[in-house]
């Protein structure tokens, strides 16, 4: 009798050390191995950028290639190709600024996003600018990554290109769509220009409306990027060829 009791008193004992068992630790593991991540110093070598000192974004036009979605170029003649970052570069320089700009998870950046090293810029004070080519589904854009002194982020900032839904129709008759978004960078201060093109859909009418608009963004000693708007304005352009 003595034996049952004890050994049914075991088994007692092995059930609730096995049900109290806690499983956050593996989730605490998890967010180690992240902030690990996002700590760690990224390598920034000269020799992973295809520029220098970029002066504006219209200055590569980024071509992907058909078969693997992983290697990009600068322009369609394929003369130089772009340095891919790796998803533990994506996590630490592109994730605190995804979850800004589109409010979605860091790992979404690591695991479903493409991106590459366009250009290393003259430094801002302490400040090392980079600029990042980052493509998404529907998305698409330039950005600026300030990193400190340990090459640990401290902010970014989409400076040309974003959301790309695609055209918009209004009404029967026309059709918006993002036209022209660029950037000129001159050390801290950078323009971005952003042209919508509205288009008759009747394919005999070739007048099209643009509507521009000009920001300024300063880049201050803390990283922060100012925005304001410079210009807006509208006019008609005639698109026979």
């Amino acid at each position: 009798m003595k034996l049952v009791t004890a050994t049914f008193l075991l088994l007692c004992l092995i059930i609730i050390v096995g049900c109290s068992s806690d499983p956050r630790p593996q989730t605490k593991i998890k967010k180690d191995t992240a902030v690990r991540v996002l700590n760690a110093a990224i390598d920034i070598a000269d020799n992973k950028f295809a520029f220098k000192d970029l002066t504006s974004t219209k200055a590569f036009d980024l071509f992907m290639d058909d078969q693997d979605h992983s290697r990009a170029f600068t322009d369609h003649s394929k003369r130089h190709q772009l340095t891919p970052l790796t998803k533990a570069e994506k996590f630490a320089l592109l994730g605190p600024f995804i979850k800004q700009e589109l409010k979605l998870d860091p790992a979404y950046v690591r695991d479903e996003m493409n991106a590459w090293f366009v250009a290393k810029q003259d430094k801002i004070g302490d400040l090392q600018p980079i600029i990042i080519d980052l493509e998404g589904d529907d998305y698409g854009a330039v950005v600026m990554v300030l990193l400190d002194s340990n090459n640990k982020y401290v902010s970014g900032y989409n400076i040309s290109g974003g959301e790309q839904p695609g055209p918009t129709e209004v009404g029967d008759s026309l059709e918006v769509y993002q036209w022209k978004n660029y950037a000129v960078i001159n050390k801290n201060i950078i323009t971005n220009y952003q042209l919508e093109k509205t288009d008759y859909t009747d394919t005999l009418k070739h007048v099209s409306l643009i509507d521009s608009v000009v920001y300024k963004i300063e880049i201050d000693n803390k990283g922060r990027f100012n925005k304001s708007k410079l210009s807006s304005k509208k006019y008609t352009v005639n698109d026979i060829k």
